[in-house]
């Protein structure tokens, strides 16, 4: 997911879609920027309550995804600054442009961060947002079971990504505190290891009345969900925790 921010500024720029004429440049770009967060982090529309058809994404940090995305932040950026004087704008457009103009710039200066290789997080991690996406995920009919399936089939590949980023950043000296890690590792095992009524991963099955969906979705939870959740905690304990860093402040970390 993107900065925590991120909701208000879809929010905001999504209300800004009453074009006018000779602003129309700045609306199109709020409006390409909404339309491509809704396509690279579907899951982020579930948070700002708008509506898209295809609920089968998940996005994958991997190198490749994040380059992609990076591209398209500099492209649009380069555009949004080609605007000579905002202040001429009407007060609405002003709204958008400063808006859009931050949340740009905040992105691509956060990037020196290197976040996705220390991307352990006790208060909102991964698993956090894939419980909450589970909650969200529509369900109740066939295509709507189908999309789901192609999303949590992902989630291996997902933590597989994030295993993956982490043992990047121990490599290049990006580490998260061993205290923070350690609570990670509970929460990981404590959910992994939920009975399966009580699971938040069930919440899909749990919606819909199709009896065939519900043993299909025990199958998935139980064989792909939880042993990707396992599989992280044991990755934390056994290979991360020894190399997490003891220094809580981040001045520990390279750049």
């Amino acid at each position: 997911m993107k900065n925590i921010i991120l909701p208000l500024v879809l929010l905001l720029i999504g209300c800004s879609n009453e074009k006018q004429q000779q602003n129309i440049s700045i609306n199109d770009l709020a409006d390409i920027y909404v339309e491509r967060i809704l396509s690279t982090y579907p899951e982020s529309s579930y948070y700002v309550d708008m509506t898209i058809a295809d609920h089968s994404g998940l996005y994958i940090p991997d190198s490749s995804n994040m380059a992609k995305w990076e591209v398209f932040e500099d492209s649009l950026y380069s555009e949004i600054q080609k605007v000579d004087d905002p202040d001429v704008l009407s007060k609405v457009d002003r709204i958008t442009y400063w808006l859009l103009k931050e949340e740009l710039e905040s992105s691509i200066q956060f990037r020196i961060c290197k976040r996705q290789l220390w991307n352990i997080n006790h208060m909102w991690g991964f698993y956090h947002g894939a419980a909450n996406i589970a909650d969200f995920q529509p369900v109740g009919d066939e295509t709507s079971r189908e999309q789901a399936f192609i999303r949590w089939n992902k989630f291996p590949e997902l933590v597989n990504t994030e295993i993956q980023n982490l043992e990047k950043g121990l490599n290049k000296g990006y580490s998260m505190p061993k205290e923070i890690v350690e609570l990670v590792i509970d929460q990981v095992e404590i959910l992994a290891n939920y009975e399966l009524k009580d699971s938040p991963f069930m919440s899909p099955a749990n919606r819909d009345s199709s009896v065939v969906f519900k043993e299909k979705w025990e199958l998935l939870v139980l064989n792909n969900i939880n042993p990707s959740l396992l599989k992280y905690a044991n990755y934390l304990r056994t290979d991360y925790l020894d190399k997490a860093r003891a220094e809580v402040s981040v001045l520990s970390l390279p750049n």
